[in-house]
């Protein structure tokens, strides 16, 4: 769901999003959720659409948005969005989000890194979001890199 430039009418967008969940829990099939000014909605239609697994993709929300995810069990990505100097909340999320549910990305060519803002971002650039995420929980690139490529192998269900 994204509100934030209305291309599709709000209605539409949920009629839309409850679908994709509906047929992604028939087929047993993980969900990818952009959620871009419609924190409350989206939530709703997890909550409507049990047994759904699912990326929050770019999360960009804060702290008290968090947990309403991660009690639907949805595992949580960070972009580039998290080295933005004035993005102390989602810095905050990316404390708290359990070991086991953290997963980094890049969003291209979207939102790239503070080192490489408004250019277009490229997939080699998720080394800066490593960086700044590993930072703020206190641990080193390497080890989270680690943990967050278990984290995906197991989310997609793919052997090591």
């Amino acid at each position: 769901l994204d509100y934030f430039k209305e291309f599709s009418p709000a209605r539409d967008q949920r009629k839309g999003f409850r679908w994709h969940l509906e047929l992604a829990r028939e087929l047993d099939k993980p969900v990818i959720v952009h959620c871009r000014d419609a924190h409350r909605d989206t939530v709703e239609l997890l909550r409507e659409v049990p047994g759904v697994r699912g990326v929050m993709h770019c999360y960009t929300m804060g702290t008290a948005e968090l947990d309403a995810y991660l009690e639907l069990g949805m595992y949580i990505s960070f972009s580039g969005v998290v080295t933005y100097p004035r993005n102390e909340e989602n810095r905050a999320a990316a404390r708290a989000v359990p070991d086991d549910r953290i997963l980094v990305e890049t969003d291209c060519p979207f939102l790239a890194p503070q080192v490489r803002r408004g250019k277009r971002n490229e997939p080699a650039l998720v080394a800066a979001v490593v960086d700044e995420v590993a930072r703020v929980r206190d641990t080193t690139p390497d080890e989270l890199a680690a943990r967050t490529t278990a984290n995906a192998l197991a989310f997609f269900g793919i052997p090591e």
